[in-house]
């Protein structure tokens, strides 16, 4: 992303993929073993932390965002995509209605 002068993802990944691997305690994290336990688990530590609900609902995406390129480039298993359970509901702001994410 920062040689297609992507910076703004690259930062946006980058930082989701930091928090997720350090909830996980885990920097050699497999595509494999994310499951909707684990998942489910950082939903909770985030909101413990305070996080807002958006905040969450971003980084959720991204994580999204990540595993389709990964089976898209052959690195993961479709049959074993674990977010699809995963439900948010955003924060309503003074700039966008309320939505709701899988």
């Amino acid at each position: 992303m920062l040689q297609i002068n992507q910076t703004g993802n690259a930062i946006v990944y980058r930082t989701t993929i930091n928090r997720f691997t350090a909830f996980a305690s885990n920097l050699r994290l497999r595509f494999n073993d994310i499951d909707y336990k684990l998942l489910d688990g950082f939903k909770r530590h985030l909101l413990k932390e305070g996080i807002k609900p958006n905040t969450i609902s971003n980084y959720f995406r991204t994580l999204s965002a990540i595993y389709n390129k990964a089976i898209k480039a052959k690195l993961a298993d479709r049959s074993k995509y674990p977010s699809l359970d995963i439900v948010f509901k955003q924060e309503r702001t003074g700039f966008s209605s309320a939505w709701q994410y899988y």
